[in-house]
């Protein structure tokens, strides 16, 4: 998975490509974590994951929770396929 970080004035844009499963949670951890204390809303821009597991998922869940902890706002959007089917799969 590739993560680019776009940065704008009030927010960090964060761009996900590729597979988004338990390989990969880890890296996507480790960048979040950079941004979470930055005061800004976090964008986690989905579109073009390619795949996306529950370790996705749950890594996803946990960046939510980090986020409001650090009282910070992190946003999912620009939802892929993939992503749409297990929240669906899931029910949520």
């Amino acid at each position: 998975m590739q993560i680019t970080v776009k940065e704008k004035t009030d927010y960090v844009h964060l761009v996900l490509e590729g597979e988004f499963d338990i390989y990969h949670a880890g890296a996507f951890v480790a960048e979040f974590k950079k941004w979470c204390s930055s005061g800004r809303v976090i964008a986690v821009d989905l579109e073009s994951t390619v795949e996306f597991d529950t370790a996705a998922m749950q890594s996803l869940i946990w960046a939510k929770r980090e986020a409001a902890l650090a009282g910070a706002n992190m946003h999912l959007v620009r939802h892929s396929e993939a992503v749409i089917r297990l929240l669906h799969l899931h029910g949520l």
